[in-house]
């Protein structure tokens, strides 16, 4: 459910982010999290077998080896474990974590609402079957919200989007 909804949907995430609380980060949109978090699925220790995607998703983010190796073994890794194998948008440091999700909000609020979630629309559908993304993608093509086609001439509006998407998280 969360995977699909229109909104756009970021994870903070500052501590542990394990079982289900990882498998809540793989169907966000965003996810920002601290140098300080640890991740992992240690539910074969409980004898739990994973059920809101752990091993399925898991397994597109960091590939099928590394999400045998966490669910099969059941320990926990670093945040930079987790940055290296795609769990994370961005890390940071406790300190900035707020920051960072506003940062990411404000760009995000500069983008037209129906075109971002168009846009979502065909990238979930494209990961899980890419023809079917790609004939979203042409069934929508035709299809662009008018206020977005209408905002291309005003070159102001279209640099003041560019200048935030170029700048952010540039560091």
């Amino acid at each position: 459910m969360i995977e699909d909804l229109t909104a756009m949907t970021v994870a903070k995430v500052d501590g542990i982010a394990v079982g289900g609380g990882l498998e809540l980060t793989l169907v966000c949109d965003f996810v920002v999290a601290t140098d300080r978090s640890r991740w992992g699925m240690p539910e074969i220790d409980w004898e739990i077998t994973p059920g809101w995607g752990g091993t399925n998703r898991l397994a597109w983010f960091a590939g099928r080896r590394k999400a045998k190796e966490w669910n099969l073994i059941g320990a926990l890794f670093d945040a930079r474990t987790a940055q290296r194998y795609h769990l994370m948008n961005r890390l940071t440091t406790p300190e900035r974590l707020d920051a960072e999700v506003q940062a990411l909000i404000e760009v995000l609020l500069e983008k037209n609402p129906r075109t971002l979630e168009r846009t979502k629309k065909c990238l979930n559908y494209g990961a899980d079957n890419i023809a079917a993304g790609l004939a979203l993608e042409s069934e929508w093509i035709g299809r662009q919200p008018t206020e977005g086609i209408a905002d291309f001439p005003d070159r102001q509006r279209r640099e003041q989007r560019r200048k935030l998407s170029n700048s952010f998280w540039q560091n």
